[in-house]
């Protein structure tokens, strides 16, 4: 049986940032995957016959849960527990975006056009990640919602890009104890 109460939150914003990056880039430059991913952080997959980055990959990860019930966003810490448990529980979520990072070659460095060309679509990620923050805050409780910070990912290994993390407070249903 699948989680019933933080995956589909996920899933949601996911649905959001994959609908977002489709208005936000031509189809030459979206991201080939948007999909859920899972770990502290997220791989570029290395492999001989793929190239994640360059193809382009698009996620959304949860990042960490806690228990969050009078003070959110922040974690309890002295948590009320029900006969149902905790309360409310505070889910960060992460969405990215890596991308191909121009490289060069022995004879010659990326271009500045090279690197236009990776900070426009890296731009235009972060206002599809912005778009997904508010078309997931629309579907919820505003009170419920604390919106954190862009971050560029570090451009290492051929790979560059960034991410957003957002909190999101979940009431516990007691059929999900």
């Amino acid at each position: 049986m699948a989680d019933a109460l933080i995956l589909p939150m996920a899933e949601r914003l996911l649905e959001c940032f994959c609908a977002a990056l489709q208005v936000q880039h031509t189809v030459a430059n979206r991201p080939a995957r948007c999909c859920l991913r899972v770990g502290e952080s997220v791989s570029a997959d290395a492999s001989l016959y793929e190239d994640v980055c360059c193809d382009g990959l698009a996620w959304v990860r949860i990042d960490s849960i806690f228990a969050s019930n009078d003070d959110f966003p922040n974690p309890d810490t002295q948590t009320p527990v029900t006969g149902c448990g905790i309360q409310a529980w505070g889910v960060v979520l992460e969405m990215g975006v890596l991308r191909c990072a121009p490289t060069g070659d022995i004879s010659a460095i990326p271009t500045c056009n090279e690197w236009t060309a990776l900070a426009v679509n890296v731009a235009n990620d972060a206002r599809a990640m912005r778009d997904a923050i508010c078309c997931l805050t629309a579907q919820l409780d505003q009170q419920s919602v604390a919106i954190g910070s862009w971050n560029p990912l570090p451009t290492t290994g051929g790979c560059a890009g960034g991410a957003w993390q957002i909190t999101v407070q979940i009431m516990n249903d007691c059929e999900d104890c």
